[in-house]
Parts: structure tokens; sequence; C-alpha cells
């Protein structure tokens, strides 16, 4: 399987927008584990969309990231209480960099650890 493009749009920031690399189109569907099977049509302007690395998207379903069936990698979802000031600046880190709030923590703990 090819991997498709992934992006991002400013008004839909809990939500990714990625290419289908079978069917075709950009469909939007929900940054957070399986929010692929809850995917619609993307019919938004294209210039409104922002190219992000398509890794963002691993744990979604998404099949545009270039795993499928058996290599797909197990996810795990790892929480954490910050402090509001801490929070407020990751989301203005997030925003800059065109990612959820998610994708920039996880990002982050990759680049701390290496790889993912």
């Amino acid at each position: 399987m090819s991997a498709g493009k992934l992006y991002s749009v400013a008004s839909l920031p809990e939500e990714w927008v990625g290419e289908d690399p079978d069917a075709g189109g950009l469909w939007i569907f929900g940054a957070r584990p399986n929010g692929w099977a809850a995917r619609r049509k993307y019919v938004g302007h294209k210039r409104a969309l922002v190219a992000v690395g398509a890794h963002n998207a691993v744990g979604t379903g998404w099949p545009g990231h270039g795993r499928s069936g058996s290599q797909s990698r197990q996810v795990t979802v790892v929480s954490v209480s910050v402090a509001p000031e801490l929070a407020a600046r990751v989301d203005v880190a997030a925003e800059a960099e065109g990612v959820t709030r998610s994708a920039w923590v996880r990002a982050a703990i990759e680049a701390k650890l290496g790889g993912g």
C-alpha cells in the first residue's frame, strides 16, 4: 500500500484530512484512535490544507500512512495531567505547527526518546 498525503486544516483542529490511497479523494477523520472509521468526504478548499507528516495519523486507522492489517502497530493511550499554563503553552506550539495537541505531544515525546 502506498502512503497517502495527510493535511491539517485550521478550522478542524481535532481532525485530519487525508488522501485515501485506495479509493482516492480527500477525507476528514478524527485525530484519535480509530478516527478513520467515522470519516467523511472533505469538500473544503484545497488551499486551506497544510501538509503534515503521515506519522501523525498512526493509530487512527487511516490507510495512508503505509501500514495495513498485520503491519499496523498497536497504540497505547498515555494521558498526563499538567497545569493550565503548560497546557496553554502546548496549545500555542501545536497551533504554530498546524497540528493537534495530541500530535504535538507525540512528536515531542518521540523527539526526546527517539523514534516511534
